[in-house]
C-alpha cells in the first residue's frame, strides 16, 4: 500500500476522537515546522499532542502515513475563480497558494527544512505532488486557457513552461532570502514581468 492510499485504508482498532486526532496532525505539523522530516518522530509527536504512542500507532503505520495525512489537511480543495480577467483570476490562486505555504510553515527556515526532507523522501514528495502542487497547477492550467480563449492571454504561450516560471519563481525567492517574503511584495514583483510576457500583442 502506498502512503498516497492512507485516506483509502481502513484501520482496526477503537475510532479516534476528533480532538485526540487534530491534536496529533497539528503536533506534527508543528515539529515539521520546527525541526524539519527528518526531526520528527513519533514519541515526539506523541509528547506534544499529550497521547499515547500506541495511540498514533493505532492510525498510522509509520511516521510516512502522519506527515501524509498531515500535508492533507492543509491542501484545502482548491476553488478556481472566473470574473471575466485572466490575470485577477491567476492572482487569486497564485496568493492562495502562497498564503496556504506561509500558514503551514511560517519562515524561511522552516520551509527550507520541510522542503529538504521531501526532496530526500520521494514517497513524501509525491504525495505533496499529488495533494498541492497538481490541483493548483491544473486551477492556473485552466484560468491560463480561459485567458487565451478570450483573447487576454497570447495564443501562442507554452502553458507549461509557464506556470514553471512562476511557481519557480516564488521557491527561488523564498529560497534565497532569509526574511519572510510577503504575498503582496511577491506579487508585486512578478506581476508586472508576467503582464509584459503573456500579454497580446497590441
Amino acid at each position: 500500500m502506498k502512503i498516497s492510499d492512507y485516506t483509502s485504508r481502513k484501520r482496526p482498532g477503537r475510532p479516534r476522537s476528533k480532538r485526540s486526532h487534530q491534536a496529533i496532525l497539528t503536533a506534527t505539523r508543528e515539529i515539521l515546522v520546527e525541526f524539519g522530516v527528518h526531526g520528527l518522530s513519533i514519541e515526539g509527536v506523541a509528547e506534544k499532542a499529550g497521547v499515547g504512542k500506541t495511540t498514533i500507532y493505532r492510525h498510522w503505520k509509520s511516521k510516512e502515513d502522519l506527515i501524509a495525512e498531515a500535508f492533507g489537511s492543509i491542501a484545502h480543495e482548491i476553488e478556481i475563480p472566473d470574473t471575466g480577467n485572466a490575470i485577477n483570476d491567476l492572482t487569486t490562486v497564485l496568493n492562495g497558494m502562497i498564503e496556504v505555504a506561509n500558514d503551514a510553515t511560517q519562515s524561511p527556515a522552516a520551509f527550507k527544512k520541510i522542503l529538504a526532507g521531501l526532496m530526500e523522501s520521494p514517497a513524501l514528495l509525491n504525495v505533496y505532488k499529488k495533494q498541492f502542487i497538481v490541483p493548483r497547477r491544473n486551477a492556473l492550467k485552466q484560468i491560463i486557457e480561459k485567458g487565451i480563449d478570450r483573447g487576454q492571454i497570447r495564443k501562442d504561450i507554452d502553458i507549461d513552461p509557464l506556470i514553471d516560471i512562476v511557481g519557480g519563481s516564488y521557491f527561488y525567492t523564498v529560497l534565497m532570502n532569509d526574511k519572510p517574503v510577503t504575498v503582496d511584495d511577491w506579487l508585486e514583483r512578478i506581476k508586472p514581468i508576467i503582464m509584459d510576457g503573456i500579454a497580446p500583442n497590441e
